[in-house]
């Protein structure tokens, strides 16, 4: 056993696997793209609800405790939530093997069988670091014939790892392999 594979990895292969690669997600703080419009709609929120609690101070104890939860949901918005994607991110593990590709997080783990996969997407940042989305990229469109909304959440990534053309390269090659 190579001793610099973390064990949460290897502990999840099986008795004739062994990893190809293995990395984690960007650590720290982290912006996304949807950032750009939870952070303005969390300051009016959190404005908003200051607003109501100063307004209640003198109104019923029911109205003072009322808006409590809308406060912590404010807080979360504006800063709590890049600290739990930080400890997700911290916790999680990623793993490609000769015919799967393992994420390994805080709560549960996914095997992606590579003879399976039918699309991927490789997005790159400036940083260096890119997201490999194994399945498809999450989308909302309208149904013409029923006119009913359809919602697709994204598929498994390996998000913000380094080297990723490399290794978006190597799950080609063995999908490939496993095809032959």
């Amino acid at each position: 056993m190579d001793f610099n594979q973390p064990e949460q990895l290897t502990r999840r292969l099986d008795s004739r696997e062994r990893l190809i690669w293995w990395g984690r997600p960007k650590q720290g703080l982290l912006l996304r793209k949807g950032d750009y419009y939870l952070i303005p709609f969390s300051i009016v929120w959190a404005g908003f609800v200051i607003f109501w609690e100063f307004r209640a101070w003198d109104a019923p104890l029911f109205f003072r405790l009322w808006g409590i939860p809308f406060i912590l949901a404010g807080v979360y918005l504006l800063v709590g939530r890049f600290f739990v994607d930080a400890w997700h991110r911290f916790r999680t593990y990623y793993g490609l093997t000769f015919s799967r590709v393992l994420i390994v997080g805080p709560s549960k783990t996914q095997s992606i069988e590579l003879e399976n996969l039918s699309e991927m997407t490789l997005e790159e940042f400036r940083d260096g670091t890119g997201t490999i989305i194994l399945g498809h990229e999450p989308y909302v469109r309208r149904d013409r014939n029923d006119n009913n909304w359809d919602f697709a959440p994204p598929g498994p990534r390996l998000e913000r790892i380094t080297e990723a053309q490399r290794v978006y390269s190597e799950i080609r090659a063995q999908k490939q392999k496993l095809q032959k």
